[in-house]
């Protein structure tokens, strides 16, 4: 474990992440604090349900429902996102052959959706010149 001080003479101090790991592990470690928490999580989840603040995905349109993929896979870091994001998605998504298929087909889709908008928008600027 990395130790993070300020200066030389300083006590060591733990990171953020290193506290919040030794929280969890004490927490998950008590199986009666792991379950209160994990009641105290659900109750929050249907709270965000009734408050309509979480959205089912049987509420979802399909276009919602892309989204959500995209933004799970971290696609929506990757399109939007600055260089080393896309570096670091295309290594993640490399190292899993399953995911990279499925990233492979969806840049298809998105390709020939993209063509198919892209004819339709010709074919009707000629259908109105000829008119």
């Amino acid at each position: 474990m990395q130790r993070v001080g300020h200066f030389p003479g300083n006590t060591w101090t733990l990171s953020a992440a290193e506290r919040q790991r030794q929280y969890r592990a004490r927490r998950d470690a008590d199986p009666e604090r792991r379950r209160q928490y994990l009641l105290k999580e659900r109750a929050k989840y249907r709270k965000n349900k009734l408050a309509a603040a979480v959205r089912l995905v049987t509420d979802m349109t399909a276009s919602e429902l892309r989204e959500e993929e995209a933004r799970e896979d971290g696609i929506e870091q990757y399109l939007y996102g600055e260089k080393r994001y896309r570096r670091r998605y295309w290594q993640k998504v490399k190292a899993d052959p399953v995911k990279y298929e499925r990233v492979k087909e969806l840049a298809r889709l998105r390709m020939r959706r993209y063509l198919q908008r892209k004819r339709l928008a010709r074919a009707q600027r000629v259908q109105e010149d000829t008119q």
